[in-house]
């Protein structure tokens, strides 16, 4: 996000909720296939961690990630915002601080990188993974 950056992965989880606004019109399918190929795009690809990307931003990932796999039942979806979540567990909470690094080249917490994001897809891949009957829905606040 970085101060007006904007990744594919925030405009798909628009794109899905345009499509839950819209339904199974013309218009609502389009929005359904703009969010499936957002999705497709991380697939098979990680961010750079050189770019200092935020907390954030793999927290919206994961999101699309969970609204591809709930439009599609594609376990591919799941396994990658599975990806997602660990790589940013892995890269942000990192030496057992219950608080998370701003970004993975720095050692200390900021609240403008999001991590609440990430923090709420980890809960959701909780929830998914371990079949509870509770629900949490697709965020698409970071945008």
């Amino acid at each position: 996000m970085k101060y007006g950056r904007k990744t594919n992965a925030m405009l798909g989880v628009l794109f899905h909720r345009r499509h839950q606004q819209l339904g199974e019109t013309a218009t609502g399918l389009a929005y359904r296939r703009m969010t499936l190929d957002a999705a497709d795009r991380y697939l098979a690809t990680d961010p750079s961690m050189a770019d200092r990307p935020w907390p954030v931003e793999l927290g919206i990932v994961a999101f699309l990630e969970f609204a591809a796999y709930e439009l599609t039942g594609s376990r591919q979806y799941l396994d990658r915002a599975r990806h997602s979540v660990e790589l940013g567990v892995a890269t942000y909470w990192e030496g057992g601080s219950p608080l998370p690094k701003a970004d993975p080249a720095c050692a200390h917490y900021e609240n403008i990188t999001r991590a609440d994001t990430l923090a709420l897809a980890a809960l959701k891949l909780y929830v998914v993974d371990n079949s509870l009957t509770d629900t949490i829905g697709i965020s698409d606040i970071d945008r």
